[in-house]
């Protein structure tokens, strides 16, 4: 996922838009349609998979999904924004 489009998710969420009106508009796919492996390591993540309801979800909590950070950040499960700009600045 780019960063384009998890600002225009991100844009879409907090504008109070249903996640319906969210997928209809970015044509949103699972990694198997697409071709992008999930990179979350929760084995216990019920949204494996499935990147719309992952991103709404991370979002929501004010965090980002396991894909935007490289294995060695992911595996803390630290997703804040400010863990984000830590990893790329």
């Amino acid at each position: 996922m780019t960063l384009e489009e998890l600002m225009i998710y991100h844009k879409l969420i907090f504008q109070g838009e249903d996640q319906a009106v969210a997928d209809e508009k970015n044509a949103c796919t699972t990694p198997q349609d697409s071709g992008i492996e999930c990179k979350c390591t929760y084995s216990g993540c019920p949204r494996h998979g499935q990147c719309c309801q992952c991103l709404h979800y991370h979002l929501h909590k004010k965090q980002l999904p396991a894909c935007c950070f490289p294995p060695d950040v992911e595996r803390t499960y630290d997703r804040s924004f400010k863990r984000f700009i830590e990893t790329y600045s």
